[in-house]
């Protein structure tokens, strides 16, 4: 029982399914377009005489005129009985208005992303850092092309110790420019385009087996023309020249279709750094740029020299990060743009519509024809809308309708009085209505009293809904400081303000080309006051070596020592009156009362002047041939101490004259 139960139940889906592709694939009767009601519809017959070809005689022949006009999205559709009586409809669709744009010139380009390194070089310390430093070498940074060396002197030596007061500090950097996120984009510049209309037309044979003829065609909206298909011949009246957006330089991603605006964006030769395209591709693939450009908006601020904090501003618009103020083209446009793409092998840019003038169209068919125009009777349930006010004053309604199809009629109304009346039709798929968003470029603003309301009406006033909406607008653009680009952290580990700056300051060569900061003129003060005790210690031992019977303080204090004596026998000689020469009798009993020591020492002055008589005296103030007696006379009135220093003193002399 239960597997019988399965069959049956098999059995079941089965015809389901079957009865599912039956009705799915059925051919369809008609053809199901929603037909738009044309104001200006109307048509004649007209009589035309026209030479034959071959036999050269004159013939005439009758044609039927059909005018009206269309806009996009909508289809107009009319019933033409020959003089058979042999019935068509027509349908007559304009699908879409295409802009195609050709690029005048285009390059490829990276968003910059800096990439760093940084010396902060302290004052009085090892010279890591001066004008002449090529920063990219010293960073391995040689193959970069994008590399840019920057240098900064009277920066503050903060975090420098002691050696702050010295001076100022020094920053040398090496830039190298990077593509962010290893992204690559395009840049192109557009020209005046060409505007195509496509078209289809479809005919249908009442009471026929056959179906529908469907036949696509293009036609120049900026010219106009004729079309010939088969036995009918269209023509176009356009409006003129319509542009969707304007020439000019736009960007997006390689590889992609997207069209970004709402940036500045160099030209083909432009190294602006203020705008986009400033670090290109050239055709090897490698970024180039200019450096001169770079100088006016990178700059660098120590923050803690001695650690090598550097805090590193690059004043670019666009760079090292997204390009947030980028817009797609078709959302820049909304109103008057319906979808954007590129295609670089190309070197097209295709833009399609929003929305299009109405153009005026005739079509011609041969014979006497009676003509009857069909149209659907549009309708929708609902809709929603506002407006609207950019940051660059662009006015747009935002509109959307709900179970619409058809062309459906709009009023703005400000304070209860029309301000602007527009329509637009929903294009549908077998006539099945659908929700639509539309975006309509308006001329007027709400007013600052009063409500704005939007009014919707099928065309016959029947069907009328109001709404008030809300009026949104934003600020225009405001100027903006350049942002910080970078809180740079040291790329290097070695601590980089270590050691003195002998190598450079104990050249004397450097003296000479001047003093360029406190630190120089510190060290060279240093390296003198060196110099100058190294000599002075070199004629201390010197005088040392040749003492041979004094002690070590007599001997490093004697040129000091020596004048005070000498200053002291000056004055003592002035004051003896003596001249006569004492020979050694007068001595002897003279020196009765005096001790061995000062009886010494007159044996020594008596030598001494006995081999020096004629020299010149050192220590009279008179100029002539000093006297024993003189010292005689000093010597017998010295004290005890005066004496014992007077003595050692002679005796200093008296050696040396050995």
């Amino acid at each position: 029982n239960e597997y019988k139960s399965y069959l049956r139940d098999l059995l079941m889906l089965r015809w389901l399914v079957l009865g599912l592709v039956f009705f799915q694939c059925k051919p369809s009767n008609g053809v199901q377009k929603v037909c738009s009601k044309n104001v200006l519809f109307t048509h004649d017959t007209v009589r035309l005489f026209e030479k034959d070809s071959k036999t050269n005689l004159d013939r005439y022949r009758k044609e039927t005129s059909i005018h009206f006009n269309i806009g996009l999205k909508e289809t107009v559709c009319f019933k033409v009985t020959d003089e058979n009586g042999v019935e068509k409809i027509y349908y007559l669709g304009f699908e879409e208005a295409q802009s195609i744009f050709t690029y005048k010139n285009s390059y490829d380009f990276a968003v910059a992303s800096p990439n760093v390194t940084c010396v902060c070089d302290c004052p009085g310390l090892e010279d890591h850092c001066s004008p002449n430093r090529d920063s990219c070498k010293e960073d391995d940074r040689e193959e970069d092309k994008t590399c840019y060396n920057f240098y900064k002197d009277n920066e503050d030596s903060e975090g420098c110790g002691l050696f702050s007061p010295m001076g100022n500090a020094e920053i040398c950097c090496s830039v190298a420019f990077n593509a962010f996120n290893n992204q690559k984009f395009t840049a192109f510049e557009i020209s005046t385009p060409i505007t195509r209309g496509s078209f289809d037309l479809t005919v249908e044979r009442v009471s026929s087996a056959t179906g529908p003829v469907t036949k696509h065609f293009s036609a120049d909206l900026d010219k106009g023309g004729k079309i010939f298909i088969q036995d009918t011949t269209v023509s176009f009246e356009t409006p003129g020249k319509i542009i969707p957006v304007p020439d000019g330089w736009y960007y997006g991603r390689k590889e992609s279709t997207e069209v970004l605006t709402n940036v500045k964006i160099n030209g083909l030769n432009e190294w602006n750094i203020n705008k986009l395209g400033w670090l290109k591709y050239d055709n090897k693939g490698e970024l180039q740029y200019i450096p001169t450009e770079v100088k006016p908006v990178f700059t660098a601020e120590a923050i803690n020299c001695k650690e090598n904090r550097v805090n590193v501003k690059f004043s670019s618009d666009y760079s090292h990060r997204e390009v947030e103020e980028a817009k797609p083209l078709q959302e820049y446009y909304a109103s008057t743009v319906h979808t954007v793409k590129r295609e670089d092998r190309k070197r097209d840019m295709f833009v399609t519509f929003r929305q299009f003038d109405r153009m005026k169209v005739m079509l011609t068919f041969p014979g006497e024809n009676d003509v009857v125009q069909h149209y659907s009777q549009p309708d929708f349930e609902d809709f929603e809308g506002k407006a609207l006010l950019d940051k660059h004053s662009n006015r747009v309604l935002n509109i959307t309708i709900y179970k619409g199809k058809g062309t459906v009629y709009g009023t703005m109304k400000v304070g209860g009085k029309p301000v602007e009346t527009f329509d637009f039709t929903i294009d549908t798929e077998n006539a099945i209505p659908r929700d639509y968003n539309n975006y309509i470029q308006i001329t007027q603003w709400c007013g600052n009293s009063g409500k704005t309301e939007l009014c919707f009406h099928n065309g016959n006033n029947q069907h009328e809904i109001c709404k008030q909406i809300f009026c949104e607008s934003e600020e225009n653009s405001k100027f903006e400081v350049p942002p910080s680009a970078i809180d740079y952290k040291p790329g290097r580990k070695e601590s980089l303000s270590e050691g003195w700056v002998w190598k450079k300051y104990t050249n004397p060569v450097e003296w000479f080309n001047g003093i360029t900061g406190l630190q120089e003129a510190v060290c060279m003060a240093t390296v003198i006051g060196i110099v100058i005790m190294i000599i002075l210690f070199i004629a201390l031992i010197y005088k040392y070596t040749r003492c041979k019977k004094f002690c070590a303080k007599q001997c490093l204090l004697y040129p000091c020592w020596s004048k005070r004596m000498r200053d002291k026998m000056e004055d003592m000689i002035t004051e003896t009156n003596t001249s006569s020469y004492p020979d050694d009798s007068s001595y002897r009993s003279q020196t009765s009362t005096f001790d061995s020591t000062k009886l010494s020492l007159f044996q020594k002055m008596k030598y001494k002047f006995r081999k020096k008589e004629s020299k010149e005296a050192r220590y009279s103030s008179h100029g002539s041939a000093y006297s024993l007696s003189n010292e005689y006379n000093a010597v017998r009135k010295m004290s005890e101490s005066d004496l014992s220093d007077y003595s050692d003193y002679y005796d200093s002399g008296y050696d040396n004259q050995h």
